[in-house]
């Protein structure tokens, strides 16, 4: 049996993952991308980077006495749980641990996966939504994963609340704008800021 690899990925490595899959073959006419069947995308808003956090976690509460970390969606806040309770920090305090190349993703909901799950624009409160997660199904890999879940009842299924989706569209089409800004203010350049290449069947979908 042929090995076969399925990935979590952000949406970034998603994206490349993708450009891997359309690289040629090897000269020995196999390519290893080839085992990877399945990428199951993370909704992202932005990653921090770890030397910058654990910095600023050691000198707040000690790196030995964290126990999980969460940033529940819509709540601006990043949450430490410790030996003895919990520590919330503002986002403005962890704003500078963000990785400069986020400030430049133009997606947040990994278009390039095959299923894309996440918690942001759930709706309701944290502590309503936590054990949730929204999926968007974008191939017909991951509907037939999606499916297989169903029938063997390993995972449990609702509709989300009306008007969700276009919530979260307008989250998609708030991070590539940002995205355009900010590549605008480092380039200096108002043109083609995606700098994409016509010839680019992953990057097509973006120019349609």
């Amino acid at each position: 049996m042929s090995e076969k690899i399925g990935v979590v990925a952000t949406p970034c490595q998603a994206f490349a993952l993708a450009k891997m899959r359309l690289k040629p073959k090897l000269d020995s006419g196999s390519n290893p991308i080839d085992k990877l069947k399945l990428v199951i995308g993370l909704y992202c808003g932005f990653t921090l980077s770890w030397s910058k956090l654990t910095g600023l976690l050691q000198k707040s509460v000690g790196l030995d006495r964290i126990r999980g970390m969460e940033i529940p969606p819509g709540e601006g806040v990043l949450e430490v749980y410790l030996d003895d309770g919990k520590r919330t920090f503002p986002m403005e305090e962890i704003r500078d641990c963000i990785r400069e190349s986020c400030r430049y993703c133009i997606d947040t909901t990994a278009e390039y996966a095959d299923l894309s799950v996440g918690s942001a624009r759930l709706g309701g409160s944290w502590e309503e939504t936590r054990s949730w997660n929204q999926v968007i199904v974008r191939t017909a890999a991951g509907a037939a994963l999606l499916d297989l879940a169903r029938k063997r009842g390993v995972l449990e299924f609702h509709d989300v609340p009306a008007g969700n989706l276009e919530m979260l569209k307008e989250a998609a089409r708030t991070k590539k704008k940002e995205a355009l800004k900010n590549l605008a203010e480092k380039s200096g350049c108002s043109g083609d800021l995606l700098y994409l290449d016509a010839q680019d069947r992953v990057l097509a979908t973006l120019c349609s």
